[in-house]
Order: C-alpha cells, then sequence, then structure tokens
C-alpha cells in the first residue's frame, strides 16, 4: 500500500515488481520496484509517499491492545483478573499493527485483563472493574507486520 502525501495520503495499492541484488553497504538499503495501477491518474513523478510492504499475516490472530502490557525482565506480562483478583500472566507476542499486538502464546481470548494501571500492580493484589466494555476485550482479526 502506497499512501501519497500530496493526494492528502490517498492509499494506492500495489505489487512488488523488482528488488535489486546490491546493497548500499554505507545504508543496509536497496531499491525495490514496485507496480501501481492508477485509474484515476493522481499520481505523477516525484510525488512522496508512505509505502508499507506486507510481508507475512495472521488470520484470526489474538490481539489485545499494546498499552495492556508490562515488561518485566524480559517478559511480556499481562494482569488478568480472577475473582477481582489480578494474577500475572506471561504471553508471547508476535505481530504489532495500529496499536494492537498479537498474542502467540498465554491468552486464550476469553480473559478479562487490566488495562489501565497495571504498571503498579502486583501478583494477588485486589482490583476493581470499570468500564468492562473497554477494560479487557480481547479481539480475533488479521496482523501483518508493522513495516512503515
Amino acid at each position: 500500500t502506497i499512501q501519497v502525501d500530496a493526494l492528502q495520503g490517498t492509499a494506492f495499492e500495489g505489487v512488488v515488481a523488482r528488488i535489486s541484488p546490491v546493497i548500499d553497504p554505507a545504508t543496509g538499503t536497496f531499491k525495490v520496484t514496485i507496480e501501481v495501477v492508477d485509474e484515476t491518474r493522481r499520481l505523477r513523478p516525484g510525488m512522496f509517499g508512505r509505502v508499507d510492504i506486507v510481508y507475512d499475516s495472521h488470520a484470526n490472530a489474538l490481539q489485545i491492545p499494546r498499552s495492556a502490557i508490562v515488561e518485566d525482565a524480559g517478559d511480556s506480562i499481562v494482569y488478568v483478573v480472577e475473582d477481582d483478583t489480578a494474577r500475572r500472566r506471561v504471553i508471547q507476542t508476535g505481530y504489532t499493527s495500529k496499536g494492537q499486538i498479537e498474542v502467540v502464546d498465554g491468552l486464550d481470548g476469553s480473559e478479562l485483563f487490566v488495562l489501565v494501571g497495571q504498571a503498579g500492580l502486583k501478583q494477588g493484589s485486589k482490583v476493581s472493574v470499570i468500564n468492562v466494555a473497554d477494560a479487557g476485550e480481547t479481539s480475533v482479526g488479521d496482523t501483518s507486520p508493522s513495516t512503515e
């Protein structure tokens, strides 16, 4: 997907046509040619844009807000609410997309988890659930690696 700045972020679908086999040793970059069909003929030479390349995706991935995760000694932690008590749960994460992060292991999607105030929690802390509709929703959707 290409979003062109001059066209207020209008998105165009493209396909990678060629990848240069030569890598610039100073920057680690290489040239990629993308073919875009522009039936509206609004794209012009020299326009700048942002390219998002999807190189993998996971259908029906379990996702939670990235802000729900607490990092502790290299582990990704989510506090799950069980009987008004916070239970520490180590999770494995995957792709990140638009503020959501894929949970590969550690949650099954039925849990209610802490989204606000989790940085000060400890295992076994008593919690009060407020705004259940906003507080612990997991979602299932498609995730792709963040590549912007």
